[in-house]
């Protein structure tokens, strides 16, 4: 198959997956690092195994896949292993089938978007049936066990305690702290009551936020997936081609690449018609979030991580616009966007865009007919 060879360049292949595999390995070898190597493994081993795809070939992808499988079951056993084949091998599969049918760039985004969406939930359920359906409460535990065992814990249970995170019953408040070797130090009765108040601490955050994640995850995972792998690909597609056009002194063609009619990112735009209700699903998000009701704060975390994951697809084509028009080195353009989106500044600045249509892709409104 031309839109997916085994390797597309073995140097390039070998590169890539060592890229993947051996960091992800050695992480996972820790106990103090596997929490790292699991977030790699969700947020960002898709990502980089799709682009491995359409700049390497399928076999690079998919053993860069098998090392998060197996990064995974150095942590977990065969139970992490998999949930990481339920979450990995559907988002892969779903790639092939839309580079290999050429889906439209927008449809194709839906399809990994709801790949992304059938993988976590699958992930999700098989890891409560593994805990026997008390997965938040697992977490819970373990929170607590991990700060009663921590050096440092104390401190860690004190500072929640202060930024109101975690509460004491009121019994308690006098004997929070005692003196001890000339300092004051947490009361065991207290200790053990800030220890219950994080069990349910991290119960209730996780059953908000875990939909809440999947939405978000799933969007900007979906189109991250297609969109980078299609950038990056389409690249080296041209420099493989121009290398052959001087070997064999032939006129330069245009490469045989499924560029899936994907627009240049500076020119993405939330039509008119569509910004104003993900507006009201941003806003509505945000107020619901507050109520005292777990079901309607779990509607509200959905609602509002999904209109901010789309906000921040948004904020990244205005930043990359600004920086092409002032003509920015590549390096600076993945940069500046990924540590925007680490202190939250790109769905702030999707609707300033959205709204002032600063880059005037969007057409004046038309005055009404009297």
């Amino acid at each position: 198959m031309k839109d997916f060879p085994l390797f597309r360049s073995v140097p390039a292949g070998m590169i890539g997956l060592g890229a993947m595999t051996v960091p992800l390995i050695l992480l996972s070898l820790s106990p103090a690092s596997a929490p790292l190597a699991v977030m790699i493994v969700i947020m960002l081993l898709p990502v980089a195994a799709c682009i491995c795809g359409l700049v390497c070939g399928a076999a690079p992808m998919m053993a860069g896949a098998f090392s998060g499988i197996f990064s995974l079951y150095c942590i977990a056993g065969t139970e992490g292993a998999q949930a990481a084949a339920v979450y990995l091998l559907p988002v892969m599969i779903a790639f092939f089938v839309v580079i290999i049918r050429r889906i439209p760039f927008w449809k194709g985004c839906a399809v990994m978007i709801g790949a992304h969406v059938a993988a976590l939930a699958g992930c999700y359920l098989l890891i409560q049936s593994f805990v026997g359906g008390a997965l938040f409460t697992r977490a819970g535990d373990a929170a607590a066990e991990y700060l009663a065992s921590a050096e440092g814990g104390d401190y860690l249970l004190y500072a929640a305690y202060q930024n109101g995170l975690i509460t004491l019953t009121d019994e308690m408040k006098g004997s929070l702290l005692v003196p001890q070797a000339g300092g004051l130090v947490l009361g065991d009765a207290a200790r053990q009551d800030l220890l219950l108040s994080v069990r349910g601490f991290v119960n209730s955050l996780l059953v908000t936020l875990v939909p809440s994640l999947m939405v978000g995850q799933s969007i900007l995972g979906g189109v991250g997936c297609l969109a980078l792998s299609l950038r990056w690909g389409s690249a080296a597609a041209q420099r493989r081609d121009y290398r052959q056009v001087i070997d064999d002194q032939k006129e330069l063609q245009a490469p045989d690449f499924p560029h899936l009619g994907m627009i240049p990112v500076s020119l993405w735009h939330i039509p008119r018609g569509i910004g104003w209700k993900v507006g009201v699903c941003w806003i509505a998000g945000s107020v619901m979030q507050a109520g005292a009701s777990v079901p309607l704060a779990m509607g509200g975390m959905i609602l509002y991580a999904a209109a901010n994951a789309v906000f921040t697809l948004q904020g990244i084509a205005f930043i990359n616009f600004l920086q092409k028009a002032k003509g920015a080195k590549k390096g600076w353009r993945i940069a500046l966007p990924i540590l925007l989106y680490m202190i939250s500044a790109l769905p702030i600045l999707g609707i300033m865009d959205q709204i002032t249509n600063i880059r005037g892709l969007r057409p004046p409104r038309q005055p009404k007919e009297e």
